[in-house]
């Protein structure tokens, strides 16, 4: 670590480096000078586009569950129709028939009515002819006999003819009773085609009864035929809107996937490789203003935790300026990479390359370790812009190898930070 300005004092006891650690622990972050470089497509914004496609898949999936059900409830809906139609044709059709055997009893019933009518006026005409000969009878009695007596050739004629005048009205007698039984039948028959006509009158209510019931059903089952294929299109045009959707997501993930791949490539050509391996990103300080042993002082670099003797590799290209000691940095590299770029390695247990030296991106060019004024094993790392120091962890400024990919550690939130 250096402070600007001028050099810290190595430390020298055990109590120091206790203080400067629990110093380190409560450090503060002030504004730093770096800037976020431009908007970058990270794989957050593909994961995004990725979670937009799952999610309308759902929907499309969720759509054809529902075209699945509608189906079943809409062939449901018009096969109970159907024998809803069925059923209102049969009760139409008992309907008309039992309309029709109701004008049959009445135009039955009007007959029976006026041969009952008929009959009686003939048992009234006869009652009355035989009650007119009974009066003449009656009234001129003897002289009807004597003349019968007169006119009769013998005794034996004229008892004769007096039984003959009582078969006679014995005639009249039982044609009269026969009419009476014919009257009393005709109008049994009348009763029973009355009851039987009243019957189907009844029938024909409870029947036309059913049919608006059944109409009624039917009205039902045509409205919810209606809203099930209401249902059916507006889930159609979602589903096709959907796939729509869906065509345009993987066009934009297409798309999305290519400028990454672009980028990938520029950015591990141009950008800084991350110096340390992969599974080391923990940073205990980072690059800024800080409050180190009660005082303000400027972070030139961010310290990277690594075990002792894992390897430091050079991020770009170069060659080795400097690979020495001194008091603040320990054992440190200094790498100038052209175009007034370079980078610093310090607190190193061992270094492995020597001023003057070309080096290449990611050769291995010391260990880590803890020399000069270090509290404990870590990288400091410097990143230089024609003498002047940056903030290392910008976005777009490293890559790393993470899942096999080089992707940039900062915009993908791989660091953990614990200052």
């Amino acid at each position: 670590m250096k402070k600007a300005g001028r050099m810290l004092k190595p430390v020298v006891s055990l109590a120091i480096a206790a203080a400067t650690v629990l110093t380190m622990a409560l450090c503060l972050p002030f504004n730093t000078l770096d800037t976020e470089a431009a908007k970058k497509i990270t794989e957050a914004d593909i994961n995004a586009v990725r979670d937009r496609i799952k999610a309308n898949e759902k929907k499309i999936k969720e759509y054809q569950d529902a075209l699945a059900s509608i189906g079943k409830d809409l062939d449901s809906a018009l096969e109970a129709k159907a024998q809803l139609d069925q059923q209102i044709q049969y009760i139409q059709s008992n309907v008309e028939e039992t309309e029709e055997l109701i004008v049959r009893y009445e135009q039955l019933i009007k007959e029976k009515e006026a041969l009952i009518a008929d009959r009686e006026s003939q048992i009234s005409d006869k009652y009355n002819d035989f009650l007119e000969r009974l009066r003449i009878s009656y009234e001129d009695g003897s002289q009807n006999y004597l003349e019968l007596l007169i006119s009769s050739d013998s005794l034996v004629d004229f008892i004769t003819r007096i039984d003959n005048l009582g078969s006679v009205l014995t005639y009249e007698q039982r044609t009269m009773d026969e009419l009476e039984k014919e009257v009393s039948d005709l109008d049994e028959l009348k009763k029973s085609l009355d009851i039987k006509k009243s019957e189907y009158v009844e029938l024909g209510k409870y029947q036309s009864q059913s049919r608006a019931d059944l109409n009624s059903k039917l009205k039902e089952a045509e409205q919810l035929v209606k809203k099930l294929q209401s249902d059916e299109n507006a889930a159609k045009k979602a589903q096709q809107n959907a796939a729509k959707q869906d065509a345009a997501l993987d066009k934009e993930l297409e798309k999305l996937l290519k400028e990454y791949e672009k980028q990938q490539q520029a950015e591990q050509a141009g950008a800084y490789l991350w110096p340390l391996d992969s599974n080391y990103r923990s940073i205990t300080s980072r690059y800024g203003w800080r409050i180190l042993w009660g005082e303000r002082d400027f972070h030139l670099g961010a310290d990277i935790s690594a075990p002792y003797g894992a390897n430091i590799y050079a991020a770009k290209d170069g060659t080795v300026l400097k690979a020495q000691y001194n008091s603040s940095y320990g054992y440190y590299v200094l790498i100038d990479h052209g175009g007034g770029k370079a980078t610093l390695y310090a607190h190193s247990s061992k270094l492995l390359v020597v001023a003057g030296q070309k080096v290449t991106r990611g050769q291995v060019i010391a260990k880590v370790g803890s020399t000069g004024n270090s509290s404990g094993y870590h990288l400091h790392f410097e990143v230089r812009v024609s003498g002047k120091t940056t903030n290392p962890l910008t976005k777009g400024l490293l890559v790393i190898k993470y899942n096999g990919k080089m992707v940039d550690p900062v915009a993908n939130n791989l660091l953990k930070y614990y200052c």
